[in-house]
């Protein structure tokens, strides 16, 4: 099987195993084990005692991707096979949100995901000239252009922002009246930098980074708006966070947006990221979550890493374990993975040797290019409505289950199982 049971009685009895199995207690058979037999104490037959609950605990993280620790969590989630099972199953499935609906603009224009995305053909090559000056030298580079300006204003990014989160509650049926009690979770690489290059010195002024969540916060009349900024991971860990948010609110919405402007250019060309085929792009983009079942597709495992081994470039290793911490947290195996959705921001020696066990690869940077914080929201939204239309951009079919993944500068690093509603 590739997916791992999480249906009664098959987990009691997967764990009634591991118990048996991780403990040495070989004198027990599994099927002998009540459900709410107790596992522990004098008057228990199983007799568990501390360093079999450590046991336990390694294997549970290990066979299930699920972490228990502490006294008190051990005494009582291991209490009985039950209650070790409804620990076990509720975490996974809060690990689980559904997407009820999403709005995207990028290169290829702008769509809804309960439409199709019509409006989008995707067509390659898009990109436009872009103008680069350092240290007297000047030279155009490739860019996957969004918006009509060069230089967003501060205003007009907020605008874009606004509109892409209001387009993706509509699409999922959310009343615009309801947004001052949904949390709001956005994430950039840039935020209002193209604002501040626009300006110039002699108009320059204070920027705060909390200015885009301050403007919504006002626009909706909701003080639940929060801005993350992880360079290229920012939007992929706005959906970690608003994942986590609707497993207490219902509801939740993520987004990105990333705008054109000169620094961010320079410093991947500086990185010599140009010359290894990388092209930049702008794009906003929205999607809402939700813990009920639903909409037009489901994230399973979602999973956040921190890799400490480079500042720069994911290490394989951590990309690894992202890659198995999230199947585990799905409860999927590799084999039952369609494909995965490269990320390809410049580090494809680490990325080719952590996801060589997946053949068919899914990249979106050919059609919108690489577009930073934004690229989370977009490209997840860019993904599951290929997957709901059934046809990838260049036409072949959609796989049902893709890994999605997202690594970032500074190790922040993001991923999950994105799968059809069916």
């Amino acid at each position: 099987m590739s997916e791992l049971n999480l249906d009664t009685p098959a987990l009691e009895y997967a764990l009634k195993c591991l118990i048996v199995r991780e403990t040495e207690k070989h004198h027990l058979n599994p099927e002998d084990i009540a459900d709410d037999e107790a596992l522990f104490g004098r008057v228990s037959r199983v007799g568990l005692d501390s360093l079999d609950a450590l046991q336990i605990s390694i294997a549970l993280q290990a066979q299930f991707g699920v972490r228990l620790s502490g006294d008190r969590a051990v005494r009582k989630h291991m209490a009985n096979v039950a209650a070790l099972a409804a620990f076990v199953r509720g975490t996974i499935m809060a690990e689980t949100v559904f997407v009820r609906g999403g709005s995207v603009v990028c290169a290829q224009g702008a769509a809804r995901l309960n439409t199709g995305l019509a409006g989008l053909d995707f067509a390659q090559g898009r990109s436009v000239p872009r103008r680069l000056s350092v240290l007297g030298q000047s030279r155009s580079l490739p860019y996957f252009a969004a918006f009509a300006e060069e230089l967003l204003t501060a205003q007009a990014l907020f605008d874009v922002l606004e509109a892409q989160i209001r387009a993706a509650a509509d699409d999922a049926g959310v009343p615009q009246a309801e947004l001052c009690r949904v949390p709001v979770f956005i994430g950039s690489g840039a935020y209002v930098l193209s604002d501040r290059e626009r300006c110039g010195t002699a108009g320059a002024r204070a920027y705060s980074l909390d200015e885009t969540a301050a403007r919504l916060r006002r626009r909706f009349a909701n003080p639940n708006v929060f801005a993350l900024a992880t360079s290229c991971t920012a939007s992929a860990q706005a959906i970690v966070q608003a994942a986590r948010a609707a497993a207490w609110s219902g509801t939740a919405v993520a987004a990105g947006v990333e705008s054109f402007n000169r620094l961010t250019l320079a410093h991947f060309d500086a990185m010599g990221l140009s010359e290894a085929g990388v092209v930049l792009g702008e794009a906003a983009a929205a999607v809402v979550l939700s813990a009920q079942t639903g909409g037009t597709a489901v994230l399973r495992g979602i999973t956040a890493r921190t890799d400490h081994a480079a500042l720069t470039a994911p290490c394989p290793r951590a990309l690894t374990r992202l890659a198995d911490d999230c199947l585990h947290r799905a409860a999927l195996t590799a084999d039952g993975i369609g494909a995965v959705k490269t990320h390809g921001g410049g580090n494809y020696a680490a990325e080719e040797r952590a996801f060589a066990a997946f053949r068919r690869r899914i990249s979106f940077k050919p059609y919108i290019g690489h577009t930073l914080g934004a690229a989370g929201v977009a490209e997840t939204v860019l993904l599951v409505g290929c997957l709901q239309r059934g046809h990838l951009p260049d036409g072949t079919p959609a796989p049902d289950s893709v890994l999605d993944y997202f690594p970032g500068f500074g190790g922040s690093h993001a991923a999950w199982v994105v799968q059809t509603a069916s």
